[in-house]
C-alpha cells in the first residue's frame, strides 16, 4: 500500500480512492477473520472439544472488539459465550448473563428465532441454578411475553416439574416436548445433568418427611431398581445433601 501511495502522491483523487479501497479491504478481511473464528468455535463445540472452542471464541471476541461489530453478530457471540460457560464449567449463573444480553440484542434487531433460543437458555439457566420459581416471572415480562409458544411452554413445564421435585412430571415433559427439548443440541447436552438433578430432587421429596425409610419402598415409588436408588442415596449423603 505504501508503494502505491508513493507512486500517486501527486494525484490526491487517486490517493483518496486508494485509501478507501484499502479501508474496505481491511473491513472485509476483519469480517472474514471474525466469521472464520466463529465457525471454528462452533465446529469445536459440536465436536465437544471445549478447550479449542473457548480459544476460538476468545479469538472471535478479540476481532469483534477491534472493530465495529453489528448487533446481530455480537448477540451470536454472547449466545455462544453463554453456551460455552454452561457446557465447560456448568456456570449457569454467568451463562444467564450472556443469554440475557443475547436475547436483548436479538430482540432489538427483530430476530425472533434467535431471541427465542436465547430466552429458552435463560430459562434453562434458572432451572439449573435451582431458581425454577423465577421462570414464571421472566415469562410475564413485557418484552418476553411476545415470544410465548411451544419453546417457552416446554421450559415452563420443566420448571414446574423442578419446583414440585417430580421425576414423573420431568419425564412426561421431555416426552411431550421432545421437539423443543431433545431436538435442541444445547438442552440435550445437559439432559443427563438435568435428569440427575431431578432424580435427587425426587428422592429428597420422598424421604424428607421421615427419619427412617426403606430403600425398597423408595425404589418402587420412583420406579427404579433398588441398587440405583441405594447408590444415589449414598452419594447424596456423602455430598451432604441431607443427613
Amino acid at each position: 500500500m505504501t508503494a502505491s501511495l508513493f507512486q500517486i502522491r501527486n494525484r490526491p483523487d487517486l490517493t483518496l480512492d486508494k485509501c478507501k479501497e484499502q479501508i474496505e479491504l481491511a473491513k472485509n478481511e476483519n469480517k472474514t477473520f471474525l466469521r472464520q473464528a466463529f465457525q471454528a468455535h462452533l465446529a469445536f463445540y459440536h465436536l465437544s472439544n471445549l478447550t479449542k472452542a473457548r480459544a476460538s471464541l476468545t479469538n472471535a471476541r478479540t476481532i469483534a472488539n477491534s472493530k465495529y461489530t453489528p448487533p446481530a453478530m455480537q448477540a451470536r457471540l454472547d449466545l455462544q459465550s453463554g453456551i460455552l460457560h454452561a457446557a465447560e464449567d456448568h456456570d449457569f449463573k454467568t451463562a444467564f448473563s450472556y443469554f440475557y444480553e443475547a436475547f436483548e440484542a436479538f430482540d432489538s434487531v427483530n430476530d425472533s428465532k434467535m431471541a427465542q433460543n436465547a430466552l429458552k437458555y435463560m430459562l434453562l439457566s434458572k432451572i439449573m441454578t435451582d431458581n425454577a420459581d423465577e421462570v414464571n416471572s421472566i415469562l410475564v415480562g413485557k418484552t418476553v411475553s411476545k415470544y410465548s409458544g411451544p419453546e417457552t411452554d416446554a421450559m415452563k413445564a420443566l420448571a414446574n416439574a423442578a419446583k414440585k421435585r417430580s421425576l414423573k412430571e420431568f419425564n412426561e415433559t421431555f416426552s411431550k416436548y421432545g421437539d423443543q427439548l431433545m431436538e435442541d443440541p444445547v438442552v440435550q447436552k445437559h439432559f443427563s445433568s438435568i435428569s440427575d438433578t431431578m432424580f435427587e430432587k425426587e428422592l429428597s421429596r420422598l424421604i424428607q418427611p421421615y427419619s427412617c425409610v426403606q430403600i425398597e419402598h423408595i425404589s418402587k415409588c420412583v420406579g427404579l431398581n433398588r441398587d440405583l436408588v441405594e447408590k444415589k442415596l449414598s452419594q447424596m449423603i456423602l455430598d451432604k445433601k441431607f443427613y
